[in-house]
């Protein structure tokens, strides 16, 4: 095996491919990239950890086709390293070690077994389509942070993906907050309703991998596996086997009162006071009148924090709710707007954070209760 490649481009590739590799000792084999020269002049490189696998596609000039299968973090640290410019990778395939060679560089690594390494698993794909890249990504992006990341809680540490013929649902929950996305858009590949649990990583990871040059995205799902597909990249995921709950039943069907406030005003106001407020259990209170809003932290020994924003509310004005300071600033990080739209029903029931104007994205928090805990 043989092969020439720009440092740069290789270096970018091994960046993404290495997301993927697995961080244990139980299997040697898969802390390594296995690195393919076709004979249609590509290297290919897959990375996996049994749980997601990322495939990447490279032009390179290709002088012998072979495989190898070489230590991720170790080869990406040499190529860093290496002046921008063409290298050279050669392959000794009766040691499976790998030379890299510049005009003034010379390393050695030793590798595994290529053909030790697991095959990516097929997907039996059921429902397929495509969006636009960016359009996918700003979903994953308001969604993601919303799911568990409890072990004992396996069906909430992914997002409900729901596609129709005519939509795409995606909501994410912990119990004390949920994220819901929903984009009303035209899915002719799209036969009859479908839905899986996708894995939180394997979500942040499609976002993260979607380049500002990408157009569109295409998505495969199965009954125990996906693939997402942009641009030459390709990741394969399991799918989460556990229950979602009927989210349904916890968004609220109406409101006593809506709040319109500056989500700068907002933001700033919240983050000041939850430098106290994080110092105990992060919870804040916020205050509702006609005009202004309150936010304070809890009173304890490490000491107090009091802001006040001034809002335009419609509806009963005097409800207070107290809710954990992180799930708001979250939320506000990403409402597109520069102003918030909050629905209150009480100080026992979520509040809901919304762009002006929109249900298409909804942020709920709920209420924190004497025996509640994350």
């Amino acid at each position: 095996m043989k092969f020439k490649i720009q440092q740069k481009v290789f270096h970018n590739a091994l960046i993404k491919s290495k997301r993927a590799i697995s961080t244990s000792n139980t299997m040697p084999i898969l802390s390594g990239v296995l690195l393919e020269a076709d004979e249609e002049g590509n290297l290919v490189l897959t990375a996996t950890d049994l749980e997601i696998g990322i495939v990447l596609k490279l032009g390179a000039d290709v002088e012998k086709m072979g495989k190898i299968v070489i230590p991720g973090d170790e080869l990406s640290s040499i190529i860093r390293e290496l002046p921008e410019g063409t290298l050279e990778f050669s392959v000794d395939q009766s040691e499976y070690s790998a030379e890299i060679i510049t005009e003034s560089s010379e390393f050695m690594l030793r590798g595994f077994k290529p053909e030790e390494f697991p095959e990516l698993p097929e997907v039996d794909i059921t429902t397929s389509f495509s969006l636009e890249a960016d359009k996918f990504k700003d979903m994953v992006d308001k969604v993601k942070f919303s799911c568990s990341k409890k072990a004992s809680q396996p069906g909430l540490t992914g997002a409900l993906l729901t596609v129709d013929t005519d939509s795409i649902t995606m909501v994410a929950t912990n119990t004390f907050r949920m994220a819901y996305y929903k984009r009303e858009m035209e899915l002719p590949d799209v036969e009859e309703k479908s839905r899986a649990i996708i894995p939180q990583n394997t979500l942040s990871e499609a976002s993260r991998l979607i380049d500002d040059e990408d157009d569109e995205i295409y998505v495969e799902m199965g009954s125990n596996h996906c693939r997402f597909t942009c641009g030459d990249v390709i990741i394969t995921s399991r799918l989460i086997e556990g229950k979602f709950p009927n989210y349904k039943q916890v968004m609220p069907d109406d409101y006593s009162a809506e709040v319109n406030v500056s989500k700068r005003g907002l933001r700033q106001a919240v983050k000041r006071v939850s430098t106290i407020a994080r110092l105990d259990s992060n919870v804040i209170e916020l205050d509702f009148d006609e005009d202004l809003l309150t936010i304070e932290s809890s009173a304890s020994e490490k000491g107090h924090g009091k802001e006040e924003v001034r809002i335009n509310l419609t509806g009963q004005p005097q409800q207070s709710i107290k809710i954990d300071a992180s799930y708001m600033l979250d939320g506000l990080k990403v409402l597109d707007e520069e102003s918030v739209r909050l629905e209150l029903i009480g100080k026992i029931n979520p509040i809901t954070m919304k762009n002006p104007g929109s249900d298409e994205y909804i942020y709920l928090i709920m209420p924190i209760r004497p025996d509640s805990s994350e």
